[in-house]
């Protein structure tokens, strides 16, 4: 699991024995392409780290689905919701493509914060990392024209990860339609 390492170790640097107290409580999780990891009103208390793979996470209303954002290598996933209240998940998380996924439960983690200061860092610093993300999204989404927000989308991910993400839900986390969309990425090849 040396990948794993390398993955974690992104976030915030950890020692080899904090990364050795963590590889026993995680499991890999495979999830094939459009897969669903789990479903609005269903409580996942799961903590994952995406391994390899696109996830996209969205809500439906009124019949119609609408992406709220991406994960990709790296990325965590998880739904506060059910993990931190115990709730029903308040979206779903799709996958894009093959997805491979570290899990470990939110039990075992509870426990290794509690057991670890430089573990219980390192959770604070995927808060904030998260935190930093919701913001990003929620200000990005009302700001600029639909073109100022595709060429801030495509800076945000590395290409490989976007290629990996159908159009139509490029549209919807953009607020746009999927023809505007054809449009913006005529221009922005032109640049």
């Amino acid at each position: 699991m040396s990948d794993f390492s390398t993955i974690i170790r992104k976030v915030h640097s950890l020692s080899v024995e904090a990364i050795e107290s963590v590889l026993p409580h995680i499991t890999l999780q495979h999830l094939s392409r459009g897969k669903l990891l789990f479903s609005e009103g269903v409580v996942n208390d799961n903590f994952y780290i995406v391994r390899k793979g696109m996830l996209r996470f969205f809500h439906v209303d009124m019949g119609k689905d609408y992406t709220i954002c991406f994960a990709g290598r790296g990325d965590v996933v998880a739904s506060l919701h059910s993990y931190l209240h115990g709730m029903p998940s308040i979206c779903n998380i799709e996958s894009l493509s093959e997805v491979e996924l570290y899990m470990i439960t939110k039990a075992d983690l509870e426990r290794l914060f509690e057991s670890s200061i430089e573990l219980a860092n390192w959770g604070r610093l995927i808060a904030y990392g998260e935190l930093f993300t919701l913001e990003r999204r929620y200000s990005f989404v009302g700001t600029g024209d639909a073109y100022s927000r595709y060429k801030a989308f495509m800076q945000m991910r590395p290409q490989e990860d976007i290629q990996q993400i159908p159009l139509k839900h490029i549209a919807s986390y953009l607020g746009i339609a999927p023809q505007t969309l054809s449009r913006m990425r005529r221009i922005y090849a032109r640049e």
